[in-house]
Order: structure tokens, then C-alpha cells, then sequence
């Protein structure tokens, strides 16, 4: 055999040896590359899962730590009910029950305001109800006897003692608290008792977040 055709199947054998690392190099890289968006995908879909089970184990959290009573509608219940947004107090007696109350009366849908009642832990006396709707815009009032302005959250509030504010009720009882209102992320707030300090009031006002 000539040198020159020897030499011409050596460079033939080096280029199909050339030419099949190519080939290896590039289904490795292809290998590569699919094992790390196969992980990409495993990583999301274990984010996903526990994103949803995070939001659920969250709801199933709150519906254990408020007791409900009264076959009440729980504020999960609520919040997808309402046009506006649903805040809840989170500084309140462990011992307090709850039950909601929708307006208007009668309806199971497209409800225009609720109440959120707070009661006992014997489920006898309500100790502060909660009132909410969508916020409208606000004449300017005139000056009312007994209205003190507060700040609640960066809000501008107007707290309003009972006119018979340390008096006896009918059942014995001495008549405290009053009626803290204003408005907050698009919600108009109320708050009234007549069993619970103003102070504690507010203190469950400025926890509604």
C-alpha cells in the first residue's frame, strides 16, 4: 500500500473517530440538559403542592383556633360572598365564640354587609359585634357630643361613648364600651359593645390587619 493512501484512511479513521466523540459529546449534553428541566419541572410542581397545601392547611388552621358556634358561616365562607374586603381581628379572647351574621336577611348570595359576633364562652352574652360593607363616600359630619377622633391603623377613626356610660342595664350589668368606626383597605368598619372597655375596643380595632 502507498504512504499516500495509507495516510488518506489514517485521516478517514481520525475523522469518524472526530466525528463520533462529536456526536457522544452532544447526546451527554442532551442528557444533561433534559435531566436538569426534568428537575426544574420536579422543583415546580413540588412548590405548586405546597403552596396549595400551605393555603389550605392555613384555612383549616383559622377554622380550628375560632370557635364557631351556632352552625355559624365560617370568614372563609364569607370572604368569597362579599364585594369587598373581609378584615378580621386578630386580638381577641381565646374563649370567645363566633358567629356571623349576613345582610340582608334571607340571602345565601351577594351579601351587602355581615356582623361578626363575638360572644362568651358560654355563648350568653355578646361581648362585641363587628360590623362591615363596602365604603362609600363620606359626607362631612357635624361635631356630636362624646365623639373622640383616634388613629387606627393610619386610618382616621371616631370612637363614641354610650350616652349612659356607667349606668346599670336591666340585667345588673354596668354599661361600658361604645362605637369605634372608619374605614380600612375599602371597608367601612364598625365596632360596639357595651361589655368591654373602649381601650380593649381599640385594641381589637388596631389588630385588624
Amino acid at each position: 500500500m502507498s504512504p499516500q493512501l495509507d495516510y488518506a484512511q489514517t485521516g478517514q479513521v481520525s475523522l469518524i473517530r472526530s466525528h463520533k466523540e462529536t456526536l457522544v459529546r452532544a447526546d451527554l449534553h442532551r442528557g444533561v440538559y433534559m435531566k436538569r428541566q426534568l428537575g426544574i419541572l420536579i422543583v415546580f410542581c413540588i412548590m405548586v403542592l405546597v403552596a396549595a397545601n400551605h393555603t389550605k392547611a392555613l384555612e383549616v388552621l383559622l377554622k380550628e383556633e375560632i370557635k364557631y358556634n351556632h352552625n355559624s358561616m365560617t370568614i372563609s365562607e364569607v370572604k368569597k360572598l362579599v364585594p369587598f374586603n373581609v378584615i378580621v381581628p386578630e386580638n381577641v379572647p381565646d374563649d370567645w365564640t363566633l358567629e356571623i351574621k349576613t345582610y340582608p336577611w334571607g340571602t345565601k348570595t351577594d351579601f351587602t354587609s355581615f356582623s361578626l359576633h363575638y360572644m362568651d364562652r358560654n355563648d350568653e352574652k355578646m361581648m362585641v359585634s363587628i360590623t362591615q360593607k363596602k365604603s362609600i363616600a363620606k359626607q362631612t359630619k357635624e361635631y356630636i357630643p362624646n365623639v373622640k377622633t383616634i388613629s387606627i391603623n393610619g386610618h382616621l377613626g371616631r370612637l363614641t361613648k354610650w350616652g349612659n356610660a356607667g349606668e346599670v342595664d336591666r340585667k345588673g350589668e354596668i354599661i361600658t364600651g361604645g362605637l369605634l368606626q372608619w374605614s380600612q383597605k375599602g371597608t367601612d368598619i364598625e365596632i360596639h359593645s357595651s361589655r368591654i372597655p373602649m381601650e380593649k375596643m381599640v385594641e381589637i380595632a388596631c389588630s385588624m390587619k
